[in-house]
C-alpha cells in the first residue's frame, strides 16, 4: 500500500477538518472539540494518513507518564479494510515509544464492530468501561 503518515505535535487544520468530516458534529460541538484539542496538556501526536495522496485516516496520541493513549481513530469508508487504521495505530504506538511511553491504551465505542475487530487482532484487551453524561448542570 502506498501511504504516508505524518504525526504533528500541534493540531492542524487538515487534521481537524478530517475529524469533523468523519464525526458530523453540530457547530457548537465542533467549537468545543477544537478548543479541547488545542488545550490538551500532555504531549500530543496528531496522526494523518494519506493513501496515494488522498486523506484516508487519522488518530490522536497523548503521552502521559509512561503511557500513550490512542483516541479519535477515524478512517474514511473508501479506505477501510486496507490497513489504514492499523498503520495509524502502529505509527502512534511507535511515536509513543519514541517519546518515552512503554505502555498504550485506547478508547473505542462498544457499538463499533470494525474497530473492535481491528483491536482484537492486536495486544489490546478490554479492561474497563466508561460511561458518559451530557448536559450536567450546577
Amino acid at each position: 500500500m502506498d501511504f504516508k503518515i505524518d504525526i504533528d505535535s500541534e493540531l492542524t487544520k487538515q487534521w481537524f477538518d478530517f475529524y469533523t468530516r468523519c464525526t458530523h458534529y453540530d457547530e457548537p460541538s465542533v467549537s468545543t472539540h477544537h478548543q479541547l484539542f488545542k488545550n490538551i496538556g500532555p504531549k500530543t501526536g496528531f496522526a494523518f494518513l494519506k493513501i496515494r495522496g488522498q486523506a484516508a485516516a487519522i488518530g490522536l496520541g497523548v503521552i502521559e507518564r509512561e503511557w500513550v493513549g490512542v483516541f479519535c481513530m477515524q478512517t474514511l469508508p473508501d479506505f477501510r479494510r486496507q490497513g489504514a487504521a492499523s498503520a495509524v495505530l502502529y505509527a502512534l504506538a511507535s511515536w509513543g515509544l519514541n517519546n518515552s511511553a512503554s505502555q498504550a491504551y485506547l478508547r473505542v465505542m462498544e457499538d463499533n464492530p470494525p474497530a473492535l475487530n481491528l483491536y482484537s487482532q492486536t495486544s489490546f484487551k478490554k479492561l474497563y468501561h466508561y460511561y458518559y453524561a451530557e448536559g450536567l448542570e450546577d
